[in-house]
């Protein structure tokens, strides 16, 4: 009976020290209410043409730039249930349960890109991203771990003005100095 103690907790030890840690990926959970809106800040996304995607990085951060896409995202649901997205249990990769991650939910409209990279370098590409949150992920036998502190976020629309070229500048440039021309000869 020692032994099989003995042997129970060594296997439990190894699968524990092992294991990867896990979250809920989910707007919408118990103690959790965070609602998506498009740039109206008023109409909630809804249905497969948007989709969700977990981004993160080990421990604690604030810059944006470090942190990755876990690679699965979610779409939205419809309905009564718009606005959220239940992309149920995610696997965060090296990170063991009781360990923190900072996590980033970031959103687009697939009509702009297959991935939140592609949509944010499109012009007027339909995004949005939530503040940075801590979450501490957990591992069995606990429950994945809620977005606690996701609060709610909108759809950006970046407003993209393009530059003129060399040659366009050079004839706006040309049509000012003849209509200054034309503007001073009239007034001799």
């Amino acid at each position: 009976m020692k032994r099989f103690i003995v042997a129970t907790t060594l296997q439990l030890t190894l699968v524990a020290g092992f294991a990867q840690g896990t979250l809920n990926f989910a707007n919408a959970a118990f103690g959790l209410n965070a609602p998506v809106f498009d740039s109206d800040r008023q109409t909630l996304l809804a249905g497969s043409i948007w989709a969700a995607e977990l981004y993160w990085a080990p421990g604690v951060v604030t810059d944006t730039s470090v942190l990755m896409a876990l690679g699965v995202p979610a779409t939205f649901s419809s309905g009564s249930q718009a606005g959220y997205f239940f992309g149920d249990t995610r696997t965060i990769p090296g990170v063991a349960g009781g360990e923190v991650i900072t996590a980033q939910v970031r959103v687009w409209n697939l009509a702009d890109g297959a991935s939140w990279a592609q949509a944010a370098i499109m012009p007027f590409g339909r995004i949005g991203e939530s503040t940075l949150l801590l979450v501490t992920v957990t591992s069995l036998p606990f429950p994945p771990a809620n977005l606690t502190g996701l609060t709610s976020f909108s759809i950006d629309v970046p407003i993209s003005i393009p530059e003129p070229h060399g040659f366009e500048l050079l004839v706006l440039l040309a049509a000012v100095g003849l209509a200054r021309s034309r503007k001073s000869s009239k007034t001799r």
